[in-house]
Formats: structure tokens, C-alpha cells, sequence
């Protein structure tokens, strides 16, 4: 634990045992200047501290065009090991960066229009906009349950005619 310090920063690491392990696109620093404080959890599904199930990505998105992102079982995420992530059962963190630094080139984020994950949001199609070179932090320490299968998608919406370059990680829980 660092104590003193009052720089405004998030960073995520995936600690893995050995690099051979790790997935060959799997992103494995990322940077976020958005919030405060270091966030830790140990390994397990039983408290507000634990959590099971990491997954990241670095995603480039066509313009005027959506990507999904399926939390439910078969939703096709893959840890940093390149193992399949059964699903989450309940959200914990999600963190998204707008790589992209040309003014207008927003991305847009919340729950899918089909089994959309509504528990973050007010309604069943909000959007957040996330612009050039911000970053969104949704974080709730006792966890958003998904329905498997009718309330676990969420999605990534260009507008504008240009693809979008995003970093996008999740925390959760497998049961």
C-alpha cells in the first residue's frame, strides 16, 4: 500500500506466473487518469474484497457500428490465460479509456438492446459518453448481479464514421 501519495491515476495489472501463460494479445498494463486510490482484491467469490474473474481488452471498434460484450456463460471471454470465463455472475468494476485523442471521436457505453445488463444504469438504454482520450469508472465493492442469459450483455457504440481504439476491463465475481 502506498500512503501519501495524491496523484490522480488508476492503473491495472494482470500478475501472471509466467509469460508463456499469458495470451499473446492479451493487454497486460493499462493506464487510466481518472480516479483516485489503489483497489485490491484477493481471490475469491465470499466478500466485497474478492473477486474471480478478470477480463481485458483492447478493442478497435468501426465507426458508426456496436460491439458486444457478453458476460452470460458462452459470452466467449477469455482471461489472461486464454481460458474461458465461465461468466460473471456479478460485476464489480469496469473501466473503459477512449484511446483516441481527435476531438469528436466519442464512444458510447451501456447496456445492450437485447438481455442488456441494466443493474449500472437508470433505464434499459442509456449511454454514457466517453470522449477522446477519457475514460469511464463504474465500481461497486458488493457486486451488479447479471441474469445469465436475459440480463448480461453490454455494448460499445461508435456514432461517428470513424473506428475508435478502446481499453476495456472488467472485474467480477463467478458465482
Amino acid at each position: 500500500m502506498v500512503r501519501g501519495k495524491t496523484t490522480l491515476n488508476i492503473q491495472w495489472f494482470e500478475f501472471l506466473d509466467a509469460a508463456e501463460n499469458k495470451r499473446a494479445d492479451a493487454p497486460v498494463v493499462h493506464e487510466l487518469d481518472a480516479s483516485r486510490g489503489v483497489y485490491e482484491f484477493s481471490d475469491g467469490t465470499d466478500t466485497s474484497t474478492k473477486c474471480d474473474q478478470i477480463w481485458s481488452d483492447r478493442r478497435s471498434i468501426n465507426g458508426a457500428s456496436t460491439s458486444t460484450i457478453d458476460l452470460g456463460t458462452g459470452g466467449g471471454l477469455l482471461d489472461s490465460f486464454g481460458n474461458s470465463i465461465t461468466k460473471f455472475a456479478e460485476v464489480v468494476e469496469i473501466a473503459i479509456y477512449n484511446r483516441n485523442t481527435t476531438a469528436g471521436q466519442l464512444v458510447q457505453f451501456g447496456p445492450h438492446t437485447t438481455n442488456g445488463f441494466l443493474d449500472p444504469f437508470d433505464g434499459t438504454a442509456p449511454l454514457v459518453e466517453i470522449h477522446p482520450g477519457g475514460c469511464l469508472l463504474l465500481r461497486n465493492p458488493q457486486g451488479w448481479a447479471t441474469v445469465d442469459g436475459s440480463a448480461d450483455t453490454l455494448r460499445l457504440v461508435v456514432p461517428g464514421g470513424t473506428a475508435i481504439e478502446v481499453d476495456i476491463f472488467l472485474c467480477g465475481r463467478s458465482a
